[in-house]
């Protein structure tokens, strides 16, 4: 399929038990183009996939509970992975960064209100932030290796009782 100059490349809501595994979203979309974008779904399986957009979001899951977002390559210069509200969610040995190595997104990896997370063994470039699950009750954020600019944290979380972070490196 030829995709060139396309608006997104996939994109859906109410799409619970979707599995999205082993596929390239590559640099010749829409500068504005999202990567995967999600609005609702739980059930979610992202794994082993290749995306590299200029817009906005990598990969957006948005109220994806009991997904797993694993083993994915991200190039992007804002949210590698977007995972808003996404409980008992697993994000676990992603590559996230801007292609630089450098600078990394503004955020590499994003979960607010996401209870019982576990974000796990990913390699974070980062800008602004590394990890950030706010208000994430029990969150897990393990292993995970995060370097780049980081203006602000390198993990945030905040208001997340009963949470774990755990072998963490934030250089």
């Amino acid at each position: 399929m030829d995709y060139d100059y396309a608006t997104d490349g996939i994109t859906g809501s109410n799409v619970s038990g979707t599995t999205i595994n082993h596929l390239t979203i590559i640099g010749n979309l829409a500068l504005s183009a999202r990567g995967i974008y999600f609005t609702s779904g739980n059930n979610l399986d992202i794994t082993n996939n290749f995306i590299a957009v200029a817009g906005e979001h990598a990969i957006y899951a948005n109220d994806a509970d009991y997904s797993d977002i694993s083993n994915n390559i991200i190039i992007t210069p804002r949210y590698g992975i977007r995972a808003d509200d996404c409980d008992y969610c697993t994000i676990n040995n992603n590559d996230i960064n801007t292609g630089n190595g450098t600078t990394g997104p503004e955020y590499a990896i994003y979960a607010p209100n996401s209870d019982q997370i576990q974000v796990l063994n990913n390699i974070l470039v980062a800008d602004q932030y590394g990890v950030y699950v706010h208000n994430s009750y029990k969150a897990t954020i393990n292993q995970n290796k995060i370097t780049g600019r980081i203006n602000y944290d390198g993990i945030v979380c905040s208001s997340s009782d009963s949470s774990i972070v755990d072998r963490k490196s934030v250089v």
